[in-house]
């Protein structure tokens, strides 16, 4: 299995290598392994196995491989990269080189190796062979060189080859070849001489490209007569090493203990020990505590049975180190047919076993190497069974090798479609021997059709031809083109069906449809339309053109020829026609004009509305000259005059659509108007509704109390003492204070509405204010009604300075006091007030233990005259705290309300001290 996977590796078209990471704490990198793809990117000649990259590298480009394997062993993720490489013996050689790298992980998660594939990106292949050149090169070659052409006959010889096959080049120049001739091989072949004696030769075939654009082919002959005679003398030195190379025990079988009684100087140089230290001893000491082997086992049961046996047993030297051996024993029989004796033939397989052991380890690194490869790879022979079916190939078909290999015919997999065409590729490739490419679909296990790029090859495999192919899935890109085309044939059937339409009112769409089917019908290079502008300048409107390099759309014209000597006869309706621009008749200046936009014949007829030329209709024929037909003239002239109903008609629908518009925006904004008035003017009704309710129910009780006290006054004066006559009269008072200040709140809440409520901040002590207004409420409450008043500063510090208005200011605290000691439910009423200092702001608490603010209308209760559902028969105006709220907006606060019904209600107010 390893030899095809080196094999395969030889094969693939681009450099992989792998670099050993040594457990370090700077990861050291030497290279492991290099196939000669990399070893050709890089330019390297020598052995460079077990080497740091600076060391076979120039040190730029080495240093770069470092820095980019450590960042794919910090990530543990793929890396790529591109390097230029510049040859050591050149001055201007350089490669642009392509590297990924893959990171291996082992059990632990550490990375433990990275796989590296290189690809040159500047590589290009020298595409013609120069014969002088080629001829002063090889002359002095040692080496015999044939050139050969594609059908198998000699075209050159140099004096190398003269020598070899005795023959001049004027004899071997024209004749066929002989040898068999396959591009890459190297193989060894009897060159037969006029005198009928034969020459081994080493013959390497390769292949170029003539500058008469013919394929050669390049056979270079060795003569390997001596190195034949050579080998032939080492294989008789190796036959009769043989005899001594194996260590040789003979024990004796007639003794108990089976002691030892001869060795040979290989068993000595094998295990270390001396014939004079083991004789009469039984083998077993080489095994030392390693007794568990299963080879024992098979050599006691021979040897109990006087047989022969085979095993592989673990030794160890005299000095301790463990070496494996293979062991053949055998019984020795006398004359007599008794045993007498068995005799050990042992095999030092120490760096075979090693070996081995490297060669699963060399395996596994190159199953992974396939495994990072990012293509399907399969490497099977001429039946179609595979040695190698990739991870991604397993990935791609849905198959693994053990049921690719079940399938009795694996091109069943392909589009029936395209069956035919992949059996005609391979039999292409065994007949050209030179790599074929296809793109063909395949069916996956799961039934899912996909699109693959096939690239396969022909490589000598241990004397089998073996195919090598890379599946490459390129679906996704099939589909893409597929979506284009479909696209595009979307885009022409819509255009095939607005070609046909008669009636439409689009103005785009009349012109566009129009030059479509002109140039359809004229089968002509181009069709535009051209629409003027101010001073008979104009640009192209629309086209439609046969080659999209003749387009012209959305050119301005600005020609003083045309402008003075045509345009002035288009609204007579003259219609222009040109069959040659380069006739001698035609104004010179006009056919300049025409050869700008590569006309050689012209036709062109005016699109007139009304009174004026709209533009023209214009046919152009780039490609050669052209006799207009009569019927395509009366043609163009009928179509340019639909096309001057088809603008008049758009135009007329512009200026319709245009008047709507207009009419629907005055619509619009009358209609805002209105529904803006009737609000408004709904809005004051409902206000005058509930002051008119508010001021007939809270103006009857004190005037009630002032007529009954003033009545009393007036006519039991002279019966009332002087204490009585004081209340009636502080009765009065009071009353008239409370209409006051009912007044002042329905003036306030008016400057409200119309926006005219103004700060006048002046410097305030807080504490100090609060405590007055508190004082001055206070004068109006029962000797049992209290008022707690709490400061505490939040901040640490001095408190900032107070710019307010003082009226506003006294006007909240009056509201929310008032509201608090009203809506209480306990005797006696209590208000707890707290003001608490921050850093740019204070916030003033007022807690009572009222009736509290259903959560329905806690929303609600700063809106005018509004009034919650469950203040029962206390009086109020639902004003107060609409004033609040516009008063502390004012001032730029907040304000917040917390509350339960019959529990209480916390509202608290925050101000900014600026």
């Amino acid at each position: 299995m390893l030899e095809a996977l080196e094999e395969l590796l030889e094969h693939i078209d681009y450099g992989i290598f792998v670099i050993a990471v040594s457990p370090h704490p700077h990861s050291q990198l030497h290279f492991l392994s290099i196939n000669s793809s990399c070893a050709e990117v890089f330019n390297f000649s020598g052995h460079v196995t077990g080497l740091e990259p600076a060391k076979v590298l120039p040190l730029d480009c080495a240093q770069r491989l470092v820095d980019n394997c450590n960042r794919a062993i910090e990530s543990k993720h793929k890396v790529d990269y591109e390097e230029i490489f510049k040859f050591p013996h050149s001055c201007n050689a350089t490669n642009v080189i392509a590297i990924h790298l893959s990171p291996v992980l082992d059990a632990g998660g550490n990375v433990q190796k990275i796989i590296g594939s290189v690809n040159d990106l500047s590589h290009s292949r020298l595409g013609k062979i120069n014969r002088d050149i080629f001829s002063c090169l090889v002359t002095g070659d040692t080496d015999a060189v044939i050139v050969v052409d594609r059908e198998g006959v000699v075209r050159f010889v140099n004096p190398a080859a003269e020598v070899l096959f005795d023959r001049s080049a004027q004899e071997l120049e024209g004749e066929q070849f002989g040898l068999p001739i396959v591009s890459g091989e190297q193989t060894e072949v009897d060159i037969l001489r006029p005198n009928g004696q034969s020459t081994p030769a080493e013959l390497r075939i390769s292949h170029t490209q003539g500058e008469d654009e013919i394929v050669y082919i390049i056979a270079s002959l060795r003569d390997i007569s001596v190195r034949k005679l050579g080998e032939e003398s080492l294989r008789l030195r190796d036959r009769a090493l043989a005899a001594s190379v194996n260590g040789i025990i003979i024990v004796d079988a007639k003794q108990p203990d089976n002691p030892i009684i001869y060795i040979n100087p290989s068993f000595e140089r094998i295990t270390g020990y001396k014939a004079s230290e083991v004789i009469g001893s039984n083998c077993r000491f080489l095994q030392g505590g390693d007794r568990s082997q299963e080879g024992l086992s098979t050599i006691r049961e021979a040897v109990k049975q006087g047989k022969s046996c085979y095993t592989v047993l673990r030794n160890y030297r005299k000095d301790g180190t463990l070496f494996w051996v293979e062991l053949w024993v055998s019984p020795v029989h006398n004359e007599m047919g008794e045993l007498t004796n068995f005799i050990g033939i042992q095999n030092d397989i120490t760096s075979r076993v090693l070996n081995e052991i490297e060669r699963q380890e060399s395996e596994e690194v190159l199953r992974t190497v396939l495994s990072a490869v990012k293509e399907g790879i399969t490497f099977s022979d001429e039946r179609g069974k595979f040695l190698i079916f990739n991870q991604e190939m397993e990935n791609l078909t849905g198959y693994s090798m053990a049921e690719a290999n079940s399938c009795p015919n694996f091109i069943s997999l392909i589009h029936p479609e395209e069956q035919g065409a992949a059996i005609a590729q391979i039999q292409k490739l065994r007949q050209f021997h030179s790599p074929v490419e296809s793109e063909v679909k395949i069916q996956t296990k799961a039934g899912v059709i996909r699109n693959v790029l096939v690239c396969s090859s022909m490589v000598s495999y241990k004397g089998k031809t073996m195919y090598l192919s890379a599946y490459r899935d390129i679906t996704e890109r099939k589909e893409a083109e597929e979506k284009l085309r479909q696209t595009a044939e979307r885009d022409r059937l819509i255009s095939a069906i607005a070609l046909r339409i008669r009636n439409s009112i689009d103005l785009t769409n009349i012109l566009q449809n129009t030059v479509a089917e002109v140039r359809e019908f004229l089968q002509t290079d181009r069709v535009l339309i051209y629409q003027f502008q101010d001073e008979g300048e104009g640009k192209i409107v629309v086209e439609s053109v046969l080659n999209q390099c003749l387009g012209t759309l959305g050119r301005e014209i600005n020609d003083d020829c045309f402008s003075k000597d045509y345009l002035l006869a288009y609204p007579q309706g003259r219609v222009t026609i040109i069959d040659d621009t380069d006739d001698p008749e035609l104004d010179l200046c006009h056919a300049e004009f025409l050869k700008r936009f590569e006309v050689r014949a012209n036709l062109v007829v005016p699109i007139t509305c009304t009174d004026r030329v709209w533009g023209l209709l214009i046919a152009h024929q780039c490609t050669d000259t052209r006799v207009w037909k009569e019927e395509e003239i009366t043609l163009l002239t009928g179509l340019a005059e639909q096309v001057a109903i088809g603008i008049r008609q758009a135009e007329l629908l512009q200026k319709v659509q245009t008047l709507n518009t207009d009419l629907e925006q005055q619509v619009e904004e009358r209609t805002a108007k209105l529904s803006l008035a009737l609000s408004r003017e709904k809005e004051l009704g409902e206000m005058k509704s509930r002051f008119v309710s508010m001021a007939s129910h809270e103006f009857r009780t004190p005037l009630a109390i002032i007529q009954a006290s003033s009545d009393l006054l007036k006519h039991y004066n002279h019966k009332l003492t002087e204490d009585k006559r004081i209340e009636k009269l502080d009765k009065i008072q009071l009353e008239v204070r409370n209409m006051t200040e009912l007044l002042e709140d329905v003036l306030v809440i008016g400057k409200i509405e119309m926006g005219k409520m103004h700060l006048n901040r002046v410097s305030l002590d807080l504490e100090k204010f609060c405590l007055e207004s508190i004082a001055e409420f206070k004068s109006s409450l029962t000797s049992s009604d209290r008022i707690t008043f709490r400061v505490e500063n939040r901040q640490g510090t001095e408190p900032s300075e107070l710019l307010a208005d003082p009226k506003l200011l006294r006007q909240i605290m009056i509201n929310l006091l008032s509201n608090g000691i009203k809506y209480s439910l306990n005797s006696p009423k209590e208000v707890t007030v707290n003001l608490y200092y921050d850093t740019e702001s204070f916030d003033l608490e007022f807690i009572d233990q009222g009736i509290g603010i259903p959560p329905d209308e806690q929303d609600k209760i700063f809106e005018s005259f509004h009034r919650a559902e469950n203040v029962g028969n206390i009086p109020g105006t639902g004003l107060g705290l609409a004033i609040t709220k516009v008063s502390v907006e004012l001032h730029k606060g907040k304000i917040r309300v917390d509350s339960q019904v019959n529990i209480g209600t916390k509202i608290t107010i925050t101000i900014p001290y600026q």
